[in-house]
């Protein structure tokens, strides 16, 4: 008798532990992005910062059975553009003035999501983020041998939304926003693109936009930042 319970307890354990599975996925992302806007007073695209360059993103999802999910990821944005500036003197002489501008930003992303209506449909998952910035930005007038350097950190809790269409295809479309605004700035991050999984892989395109401002006062007076980050992204990696 006794060993029947306990053979019925282990098939119990093993069949809640099944419905109760664990999947989780490794990935990397190239997001080729370009830059309008100001970054500590200077304007970023007449440095040539509207040019698309890649920036890498790394991230590991967790999702336990099947409405919570768990996840970290860190972008890493680095930087560095010159051109030649027009300047004048007492509105009469007019003269080029070479400027750099180097441009640092790290983004680290805890997640937590809910499944609302997890089917192979339709997934739809209210999420928040706690991201972590840090940005720097030191520009160079290379004719009065200038250099200004200005750096700020913040922490914003970031809710948001995202919304898989046919999540158990070979190929679905996926689309997210979230954003938030506290005195000191804020961030607001929309991406839509498809994705394909095959066996242990998966790979994806779409496009990516973000508004950033921090509000902290530059070196050159305004805002450390205002800017518009926007491009494409590829990204692949594997799902267990």
């Amino acid at each position: 008798m006794r060993a029947a319970v306990l053979g019925l307890a282990v098939v119990l354990a093993a069949a809640n532990a099944s419905a109760f599975g664990v999947q989780g996925d490794l990935g990397a992302r190239g997001w080729f992005l370009s830059a309008d806007g100001t970054a500590n007073g200077t304007d970023l695209a007449a440095l040539g910062f509207d040019d698309a360059k890649g920036a890498p993103e790394f991230r590991g999802r967790l999702l336990l059975g099947e409405r919570h999910h768990l996840g970290v990821s860190y972008l890493r944005i680095r930087r560095e553009e010159s051109a030649a500036a027009t300047a004048t003197i007492l509105g009469v002489l007019r003269f080029n003035d070479p400027v750099s501008l180097d441009l640092s930003v790290d983004d680290v992303r805890f997640h937590y999501g809910y499944s609302l209506r997890p089917d192979r449909w339709l997934e739809v998952q209210p999420f928040l983020e706690i991201a972590y910035l840090h940005g720097e930005v030191t520009t160079t007038e290379t004719l009065f041998r200038q250099t200004s350097h200005a750096e700020d950190s913040m922490v914003l809790p970031m809710p948001g939304l995202e919304v898989v269409i046919a999540p158990e295809f070979p190929v679905h479309l996926i689309g997210r926003a979230e954003g938030m605004g506290i005195g000191k700035g804020h961030l607001v991050d929309v991406e839509g693109g498809a994705e394909a999984v095959y066996s242990l892989f998966f790979a994806g395109v779409g496009y990516r936009h973000a508004d950033l401002v921090v509000n902290e006062e530059g070196s050159n007076g305004g805002d450390l930042a205002d800017a518009r980050l926007k491009g494409l992204y590829v990204e692949g990696g594997l799902r267990f």
